[in-house]
């Protein structure tokens, strides 16, 4: 199960980085859609007034992914470097209980360098980073 599931959102800004969270991990298929429709259940089951973007994602279960997808991007702010942070944290724990292969976790990095918001010093750690992988691969 996905990391995700323990958050509990406070406001409306939180609520709009975790669904970009799971727009990205969507796309990178760091996380299903069955994941998305657990977490949302859970927090209706804890809420008072569950907000009514995780009503929709309770009954995201007879959509496509490119419909919930098209949900997700509209529900969501701009890029923030919180939920590419969140991102980088579920890909760490897919990677250490050997969840993903190391090559999607490179390509997901990538996704993330090129389509999120990242700090520059962020920026510079993954320079080069695909070398690195290529060596690692051939056992140098």
């Amino acid at each position: 199960m996905c990391i995700i599931v323990n958050l509990n959102p406070t406001n409306q800004n939180e609520y709009s980085i975790i669904l970009e969270v799971f727009r990205i991990g969507l796309i990178n298929r760091l996380i299903d859609k069955r994941e998305i429709v657990t977490w949302a259940d859970k927090q209706i089951l804890e809420e008072n007034e569950p907000d009514y973007r995780i009503i929709e994602l309770s009954l995201v279960g007879n959509k496509n992914e490119k419909d919930l997808l098209e949900m997700l991007y509209s529900q969501t702010l701009e890029n923030s470097l919180v939920s590419g942070r969140l991102i980088f944290g579920i890909l760490y724990q897919k990677i250490i209980k050997k969840e993903i292969p190391l090559k999607q976790a490179i390509q997901s990095i990538y996704w993330i360098r090129w389509n999120s918001s990242l700090s520059e010093k962020e920026i510079e750690l993954l320079y080069g980073l695909d070398d690195e992988y290529e060596l690692a691969a051939c056992n140098l």
